[in-house]
C-alpha cells in the first residue's frame, strides 16, 4: 500500500482528479446500509456505471486510462478517504455520520474511488461518453 502526504495543516489531494462511480456508492449504500451521498466524497467525475456492473469498479481500473469526451486520464490508485466525508458538511445539509466512516474502514480500508492524471488535455462535458482502454 502506498502513502501519500500532504503539509501539515492542509487537505491536498494526491492527485489532481478523483473519480467516482455510481456502482461504487450503490455497493456501499448496500454493504452499509447508509446513504452514501455524492457531495460527501466531491469527486470531479460521477461515472454513471450500467446495470450489470457492480462494486468497487475503479479499483479494477487502477495502471489503465480512462477516454472522457476529448480528454485521456491515467487511472493511478485507489482514494485514501480521511475523516472528512464523515462529518457535518452544512452546505449540502448533510449531518455527521461516524458510519461512513466505519463502513468505508470495514468494507475498503479507507478507500473509495480512485485517483486519475491528465495524459492529454480536452473538453469534457456532462454526458459524454467514458471509455475504458488498457
Amino acid at each position: 500500500m502506498a502513502e501519500y502526504f500532504a503539509p501539515p495543516g492542509t487537505y491536498y489531494d494526491a492527485f489532481p482528479i478523483h473519480a467516482l462511480t455510481t456502482s461504487t456508492l450503490e455497493h456501499m449504500e448496500r454493504k452499509s446500509g447508509e446513504a452514501f451521498e455524492l457531495q460527501r466524497f466531491r469527486p470531479n467525475f460521477l461515472i454513471q456505471t450500467t446495470p450489470e456492473i457492480k462494486g468497487l469498479i475503479e479499483f479494477e481500473w487502477i495502471g489503465k486510462s480512462l477516454e472522457i469526451g476529448e480528454s485521456l486520464f491515467r487511472v493511478e490508485a485507489k482514494t485514501v478517504r480521511c475523516s472528512m466525508p464523515a462529518r457535518g458538511q452544512a452546505p449540502y445539509g448533510l449531518p455527521q455520520n461516524a458510519q461512513i466512516a466505519k463502513s468505508l474502514f470495514a468494507e475498503t480500508q479507507r478507500f473509495l474511488g480512485a485517483y486519475l492524471s491528465v495524459t492529454k488535455s480536452g473538453k469534457v462535458c456532462v454526458g459524454d461518453r467514458v471509455t475504458l482502454l488498457d
